[in-house]
């Protein structure tokens, strides 16, 4: 498993901090650089310990090669922030969305993308609420592909660092496991475990 030593996220609240709080846990030596349009809220993040840095807009050069990209963002943007977080030097990048079958389609022929779900949340929203334990024994899909597969595997190992327990799935196969279930993500997170295990890669 490889121990990650750049994690960028695009999407400072609830879920990217919570992320970057279980990341400084489990991985003390990573530098975590966060993306976002609010100064205010970037800074008070880094005041808070959740980053070591904030910038505005990914570009190239203000983290090392091959860093690890996260986007935590409305489904609709994700595609184009990951797209900007790869041109900008990360080596792997992968999402939090919800959906996962549309962004995946665009992002096929993109080296370097693999789409994922942390199935954890709250009914809270922001950084402020932000905590390690989220995705503590909470599934992760991971939309493993065979040209992608070195990829999906450093995206699942960056998942399971963090405490979650991963189920590789199609994107097509997670919407329609998601599609019954919308409204109660603790069920889906029960159904995907049991509907792919790691031994069946």
């Amino acid at each position: 498993m490889q121990t990650e030593r750049t994690l960028v996220i695009i999407g400072v609240g609830l879920i990217g901090g919570s992320a970057a709080a279980a990341a400084r846990r489990s991985m003390p030596e990573l530098r975590i650089i966060g993306i976002g349009r609010s100064p205010q809220r970037l800074q008070a993040a880094t005041d808070a310990g959740l980053l070591d840095a904030w910038y505005l807009e990914p570009a190239a050069g203000l983290w090392p090669a091959d860093a690890f990209g996260l986007v935590c963002l409305p489904v609709d943007q994700i595609a184009e922030a990951a797209r900007q977080l790869l041109q900008a030097g990360c080596g792997v990048v992968t999402d939090a969305g919800s959906v996962k079958e549309p962004i995946c389609r665009l992002l096929q022929q993109v080296p370097g993308f693999v789409g994922s779900h942390p199935i954890a949340g709250s009914e809270q929203s922001g950084f402020e609420h932000a905590t390690a334990d989220l995705f503590q024994q909470r599934v992760c899909v991971v939309c493993r592909h065979a040209d992608q597969a070195a990829a999906a595997d450093r995206v699942a190992g960056f998942w399971r660092q963090i405490g979650m327990q991963i189920r590789f799935m199609s994107a097509a196969e997670h919407d329609r496991v998601l599609a019954r279930t919308s409204h109660l993500p603790h069920v889906l997170a029960s159904v995907a475990a049991g509907c792919v295990s790691d031994s069946e890669l």
